[in-house]
């Protein structure tokens, strides 16, 4: 997929996405009088120069309309608008892939700091796809549209160095919270690394500390024992969206921290119940990071 910049002989294309009018408000709210809109009202959008309207294409085909904009004076601020797909290609990512592009044009090409975008609430899929992206709520509006009350969320993506500490660890925290395999490695007797996957942990304290379950007699705590240095990793991607922290793995064995994490249905995994001795808990405590987002790796430490 590629970006390129709107064509007269796009609207056309892009209007005809639209087969009701409550789907040709969702994208464009109130921007038209009335339903169909004409490609010669879509392009009276763009005229004051102040806009730049994209599509998308894949195999030189259009696949996505979008708007890039300033909405005020600050530069460094940047608005998305105009977000459609075509409805025959909706479930390919083609909407995600997007506006990863655009959001990778909004930085390296428009020096943007902040992105913002609002969204209607029951378009529950565009909703999706920006929180997976990495936009956060910061507001709730109410707009009139055709009579009725539309309530939509106003969304900002922060980018870059902008990134402040606490958003990372909301974001970090999300992704321990949501993703079903961690990967977390060791270190040998020769000093190589052992990666494997496992899954996701059963508690945490902040960002800082996580407890695993995992076989006393494994390779892996072997490995704990010996040398204590360890790091995990959480990986979603399909948001391109990473964290990895470095610190130090203890394994332990006593009941108070067994019981802590056990849950109904592990006895598939240490038939001998909580007091298995195979059974033990892994608690990683965390000294520092790395956090890939919005095409940008951040390092942080972590008090």
């Amino acid at each position: 997929m590629n970006l390129r910049p709107f064509a007269s002989a796009d609207a056309p294309v892009i209007l005809g996405w639209s087969k009701d009018k409550h789907s040709f408000r969702l994208w464009s709210a109130t921007r038209f009088r009335e339903f169909p809109a004409s490609p010669k009202e879509l392009e009276e959008q763009f005229e004051d120069g102040k806009k730049n309207p994209m599509v998308a294409i894949v195999n030189d085909e259009i696949v996505g309309f979008m708007l890039i904009r300033y909405p005020s004076e600050d530069k460094t601020v940047v608005r998305f608008g105009f977000v459609i797909v075509d409805d025959t290609k909706r479930g390919l990512g083609y909407g995600k892939q997007m506006l990863r592009l655009a959001i990778e044009y909004a930085q390296k090409e428009l020096g943007a700091k902040r992105i913002t975008l609002g969204v209607y609430l029951d378009n529950v899929p565009a909703l999706e796809c920006y929180r997976s992206l990495g936009f956060r709520v910061v507001d709730e509006v109410t707009h009139i549209i055709d009579g009725a009350a539309w309530k939509s969320e106003e969304m900002e993506l922060l980018i870059g160095h902008n990134l402040e500490l606490p958003q990372r660890k909301e974001l970090i925290a999300q992704l321990a919270d949501t993703l079903p395999v961690t990967f977390i490695s060791s270190v040998d007797e020769e000093g190589f690394p052992w990666t494997k996957a496992m899954l996701s942990p059963r508690v945490r304290e902040g960002i800082k500390v996580f407890y695993f379950t995992t076989n006393t007699f494994s390779l892996r705590v072997a490995h704990y024992k010996a040398n204590p240095k360890a790091s995990i990793y959480f990986c979603d991607a399909e948001g391109f969206k990473g964290m990895m922290l470095r610190g130090t793995m203890e394994v332990l064995t006593d009941a108070k921290s067994k019981e802590m994490i056990w849950r109904e249905g592990d006895t598939q995994y240490y038939p001998g119940g909580v007091t298995d001795p195979n059974y033990c808990v892994l608690k990683f405590t965390a000294t520092d990071g790395r956090f890939y987002s919005d095409f940008y790796p951040r390092s942080f430490a972590i008090e």
